[in-house]
């Protein structure tokens, strides 16, 4: 598979912006953290959601918790995965 580009520079929230390539730089400053894709997927009540594909390290332990806790610190509540 090759992707080229996203299919949206921009996810909306609740009418809050939120762009995947901020959440994806904060993402990666985690140690445990290879490399992370941040996206919108549809959400009824706030439109857009976002959400995350991260690729831990070869050897780090990662949970799902571990990363929104890093998110959290890292990100306004919003932006938050």
């Amino acid at each position: 598979m090759y992707l080229s580009d996203r299919a949206k520079d921009l996810i909306i929230r609740g009418g809050e912006n939120t762009y995947p390539a901020e959440v994806e730089t904060v993402l990666t400053e985690h140690p445990a953290i290879v490399e992370v894709a941040a996206f919108g997927i549809a959400n009824k009540k706030l439109g857009d959601q976002v959400a995350i594909a991260i690729v831990p390290g070869e050897r780090a332990t990662l949970s799902e918790e571990d990363a929104k806790a890093f998110a959290k610190e890292n990100l306004a509540a919003f932006k938050v995965p």
